[in-house]
């Protein structure tokens, strides 16, 4: 089975929870012994940069893509319309943010499922990160879509409530995307 993972948290770079969670998944699902070899899972987890330290230790058995995100773009120069992107989110708030980073996601995702199809893609419902992948998914366009999966490992909403902090409008706005992300994949699932 080919499966790709998308976070926008990596151990040891940015954040670390959903980071954490997301490679245990990966590294448990490469691991797994299956009766054929022919049966293996090929495993890929799509995130942003990862310095090259950090890239020398990751299990060998999965593929990491690292995608350049708004200020990597800006950075290089290779995208005319990244310094207005990046303007246009940075003015637009947290959630605008969170819709653009699963959009860069969901563009290397799908070029990589245009070469090699996947049969199953998972994303933390946190911050919505696979919305805009769903979003694109298009079941009738799309040749062989992957299956959808999203887990509710500790939304904005549980999150915030369990720290006491107060809720603001894109506090608001995000909480709705979670819920969208996860009322449209195809499934989910709890983790502790």
């Amino acid at each position: 089975m080919r499966i790709a993972f998308l976070t926008s948290q990596f151990p040891g770079v940015r954040m670390g929870g959903i980071g954490s969670n997301t490679l245990a998944l990966a590294a448990a699902l490469a691991d797994l012994r299956l009766p054929s070899p022919a049966a293996a899972h090929d495993i890929h987890v799509f995130t942003f940069y990862l310095p090259e330290d950090l890239r020398r230790n990751l299990p060998g058995n999965i593929t990491f893509h690292a995608v350049d995100d708004l200020a990597a773009r800006v950075a290089a120069a290779t995208e005319p319309a990244a310094p207005v992107l990046a303007a246009a989110a940075q003015a637009a708030g947290p959630a605008m943010h969170c819709l653009v980073q699963g959009a860069l996601l969901a563009d290397a995702l799908l070029a990589c499922h245009a070469a090699t199809p996947f049969d199953l893609v998972e994303a933390p419902d946190y911050e919505a990160l696979i919305l805009p992948l769903l979003w694109r998914l298009d079941r009738e366009s799309i040749p062989h879509p992957p299956a959808t999966m999203t887990h509710i490992h500790s939304g904005s909403a549980i999150n915030r409530r369990g720290n006491h902090l107060p809720t603001t409008a894109d506090d608001r706005c995000i909480d709705v995307l979670e819920q969208a992300a996860i009322l449209l994949a195809d499934g989910a699932c709890a983790t502790t």
